[in-house]
């Protein structure tokens, strides 16, 4: 399992979440991209193409709904410039 995996799959847990593989990929993906994004932010598009751009098929509506769901929970902080952080970072 891979490092980010292992973080995304710990917030999960943290928060009270049952561990999908959509979850866990866009958690993965989040924690990827904010290692290398100096604001340790990034939006839904960037999101949703790194997913594209390693074949993970995830359309952008379930990507919506599936944040929704983590920042509701408090897993990931959505701020005003419309980017999402892991909540712990």
């Amino acid at each position: 399992m891979s490092p980010e995996k292992a973080k995304a799959k710990h917030v999960m847990q943290v928060h009270g979440l049952k561990c999908s593989l959509p979850r866990l990929k866009i958690l993965s993906t989040i924690i990827h991209l904010s290692t290398i994004c100096a604001e340790h932010e990034t939006t839904l598009m960037q999101i949703h193409g790194h997913l594209q751009a390693t074949n993970e098929p995830i359309s952008l509506t379930s990507l919506r709904q599936i944040m929704a769901r983590l920042h509701k929970c408090g897993a990931v902080v959505a701020t005003r410039s419309r980017s999402y952080r892991i909540a712990w970072i």
